[in-house]
């Protein structure tokens, strides 16, 4: 918990959007082996456990795999991981 309460006062600030926070992964690793072994965005999921719990990550991952971003630092909605797969129209989104 103290963990969680730590990225809400950055995020009251500036912040920097890294990782999984219920996992503690960072996105870097998690795009980094999803890209080794060739795994979409549900696939991570069941595999790593990010964004099965608070869903707050996947957004962020799913843009992290189509574009290789791995920090963020702006807030993205959030989205449910059984949306579309990210295409280039939602780029416009971003």
């Amino acid at each position: 918990m103290g963990r969680v309460k730590i990225w809400y006062i950055n995020l009251m600030t500036s912040f920097t959007i890294d990782r999984c926070i219920c996992e503690d992964k960072p996105f870097a690793d998690l795009i980094a082996l999803a890209h080794r072994d060739r795994l979409d965005l549900g696939a991570l999921a069941a595999r790593e456990g990010c964004g099965t719990h608070c869903g707050w990550c996947i957004a962020y991952l799913r843009r992290g795999l189509h574009t290789g971003e791995s920090v963020f630092h702006s807030l993205l909605d959030k989205e449910s991981l059984d949306r579309l797969p990210y295409n280039k129209d939602d780029s416009a989104e971003l």
